[in-house]
């Protein structure tokens, strides 16, 4: 197979409306223009959405995609459509990596935040499936990993205990099938 060749800045993968979950926080440098503006919470429009009722623009978090009725005028049933040109607009400004206050100093344009692969995201050890609890900072894993090496192996090796229990326990149930 032959080796995955690194992604060039056509290739990066963008963030999309869809990719950015409401609850997200996103700290903008550049602030929202009347064109990327929502005109119900003066926002950034993220998944910009036009309005057939009203023509209002508004972000996804004002207008989810479950609205029953229009949050400006409150016509019902509510029918929008996804404002692609405003969107890319959104899509071009500048942001700060959420991990700002903790030290990274990225920033770059909305649609590259999905790309980026901060050291300072807090991420489950690679062992949390063999029972390692801890979330260290991406950055620190290495160190984590080297500092509780015996611990690791010690959790390896009562899993394979535990499976080896769980092997003998089929054969003895197999054995009692018969």
């Amino acid at each position: 197979m032959p080796p995955k060749k690194k992604p060039t800045k056509q290739e990066t993968p963008s963030v999309t409306a869809a990719d950015i979950n409401i609850n997200t926080k996103i700290d903008f440098i550049d602030k929202p223009t009347a064109i990327t503006q929502c005109e119900k919470c003066d926002g950034v429009a993220i998944g910009a959405r036009v309005t057939d009722c009203c023509t209002n623009l508004l972000c996804k978090r004002c207008l989810p995609s479950d609205a029953k009725k229009c949050p400006s005028c409150e016509v019902s049933p509510v029918a929008a459509e996804l404002d692609k040109l405003v969107q890319r607009h959104v899509n071009e400004m500048k942001v700060r990596c959420p991990n700002t206050p903790y030290g990274c100093t990225w920033t770059d344009a909305l649609k590259n935040l999905g790309a980026h692969e901060c050291g300072k995201t807090l991420i489950p050890c690679k062992f949390a499936d063999q029972g390692c609890p801890v979330q260290v900072a991406r950055e620190a894993m290495p160190g984590h990993m080297e500092k509780f090496a015996a611990e690791h192996v010690e959790m390896l090796h009562a899993k394979v205990v535990e499976l080896q229990h769980l092997e003998q326990k089929v054969v003895e149930l197999e054995e009692e099938l018969r």
